[in-house]
């Protein structure tokens, strides 16, 4: 069983798997990263009232032409569901990190149980565990073909069948 976010005690440690989606690109011989998705499973809670189901943090970086993005977050119900949000969401002429991460910190005592202060305390951090890179291969009729699904799946997997100890 995963811990969920919301944390009556706040000196409760709170630990879970989750995945990192990176999509970066190169621009003046620097990398750049676009976009950054965190994935997290949440277990049935009867007590809250809630099938099992994934959430995808999602942030995007600050913009000339639309300026400050705001970081969002979507649910997904199922593995396939999570593969055909990030296809959508991720370039296919990108690189792309498949991260899987555990995350170790002190939730807030907030009322939405599936806000994750990422930085609430000196002491949060998250290890990560395994990262797997893509890149694009440009295909005979010029398109971008992105194949990480095998990775995606690999993590999600984890992050689904597995908890933290």
């Amino acid at each position: 069983m995963i811990t969920t976010c919301k944390i009556d005690i706040m000196s409760e440690l709170q630990q879970f798997l989750y995945v990192l989606v990176k999509e970066n690109y190169t621009e003046g011989g620097k990398v750049k990263i676009d976009t950054v998705l965190r994935i997290v499973y949440w277990e049935a809670n009867e007590e809250l009232d809630y099938d099992s189901h994934f959430v995808i943090y999602g942030k995007r970086p600050k913009s000339k032409i639309t300026g400050k993005h705001t970081p969002y977050r979507l649910k997904c119900y199922t593995q396939d569901q999570v593969h055909k949000l990030v296809r959508t969401l991720v370039g296919s002429e990108h690189n792309v990190a498949i991260e899987l991460h555990q995350f170790y910190g002190y939730s807030d005592d907030s009322e939405d149980w599936y806000n994750i202060d990422w930085k609430n305390t000196p002491n949060d951090g998250s290890t990560e565990l395994v990262a797997f890179d893509t890149t694009p291969t440009k295909m005979i009729d010029g398109t971008y073909f992105l194949d990480f699904g095998a990775a995606l799946s690999k993590v999600l997997d984890v992050i689904e069948n597995n908890e933290v100890v």
